[in-house]
């Protein structure tokens, strides 16, 4: 059985098991220096990453002083504990933000270019956005990964716009066959979200490894909170309340080495984008107000112990 390996990270916090391979990857991106403390079933001390024959010539052969060691910890216990718990960290620009989300609604609208502008737009997003100990987040996605989905999600609210259009023109046109489509549309596009939801949390990534994470709800959860979630718009601002809750349901059913809550409330929703959407109106602050929505909703989602 080849061998597995932990170390500690600037927290001196345990992170691990890893393959070798893993290990190497992390030292040749400057997560693991020369001085991180790291352990395997072979060793009865922590030593420096330096010190282990198989990294050392990736350091230059160099070996630190057998000072930088530790006294052993028991790998028994069950999964990594957090490094931090608190509320995610987003810093993006206001442009870089904008017109990518041009470039993936663009895609959308001539639907081949669809899972090629998600997965760009993912990337990008993804890069922005750190864990609560500072730790990057990156996206492994790729558009051949499940681009029929995002076609079909394209197609599916092509379906929509086109019904919209021929609505506006002459209101008896989308009678019969076209409202039986948008009917059928809806409830599949949103059985298809769920594997993009899937898709996208099982290829988030984190810098120092520790991710690993899965969307665990099921399709008939997330058509029920959607459906309550328009019938919610009868109440006039009860909506909001029933947004937190989706939201809390989605983050509760990730499952893996991390898990989430979203910490916004009701009034925060309720006041936030009816501002965003007054804003809006005037068109030139749409890209501030775009960063400020998505900075926000990112802070709300937080680490838990």
């Amino acid at each position: 059985m080849n061998p597995v390996f932990w170390y500690l990270d600037a927290q001196r916090e345990r992170r691990g098991p890893f393959e070798r391979e893993d290990i190497v990857g992390f030292i040749r991106n400057g997560i693991i220096v020369r001085d991180t403390l790291v352990w395997d079933s072979s060793l009865n001390e922590w030593r420096a990453a330096a010190a282990l024959p198989e990294f050392s010539v990736l350091f230059g052969g160099s070996v630190p002083p057998s000072g930088a060691a530790m006294p052993p910890l028991p790998l028994e216990g069950g999964p990594l504990a957090f490094a931090q718990s608190g509320a995610l960290k987003a810093d993006i620009p206001v442009w870089g933000l904008f017109w990518r989300g041009l470039v993936r609604s663009i895609g959308f609208l001539f639907i081949v270019p669809a899972p090629w502008a998600a997965a760009f737009f993912f990337r990008f997003l993804c890069s922005r956005i750190s864990l609560p100990n500072g730790v990057k987040l990156s996206f492994a996605g790729k558009a051949g990964d499940i681009w029929y989905i995002h076609v079909a999600i394209a197609i599916l609210a092509l379906v929509g716009q086109y019904h919209h259009a021929m609505d506006g023109h002459n209101h008896h046109a989308a009678d019969g066959p076209q409202y039986f489509a948008v009917i059928i549309a809806t409830p599949i596009s949103l059985i298809l979200q769920t594997y993009v939801i899937r898709w996208y949390c099982a290829k988030l990534r984190a810098a120092d490894g520790s991710l690993n994470i899965s969307f665990e709800g099921n399709i008939f959860g997330l058509l029920g909170w959607s459906l309550l979630f328009v019938l919610s718009f009868l109440t006039i601002i009860g909506w909001a309340w029933v947004l937190k809750a989706m939201y809390r349901w989605m983050c509760r059913n990730v499952r893996g080495t991390h898990r989430f809550e979203f910490t916004a409330t009701g009034w925060d929703l309720l006041w936030r984008l009816v501002a965003a959407f007054l804003m809006c109106i005037f068109i030139i602050p749409i890209p501030w107000v775009i960063r400020w929505l998505t900075s926000w909703w990112i802070s709300k989602v937080s680490v838990a112990t």
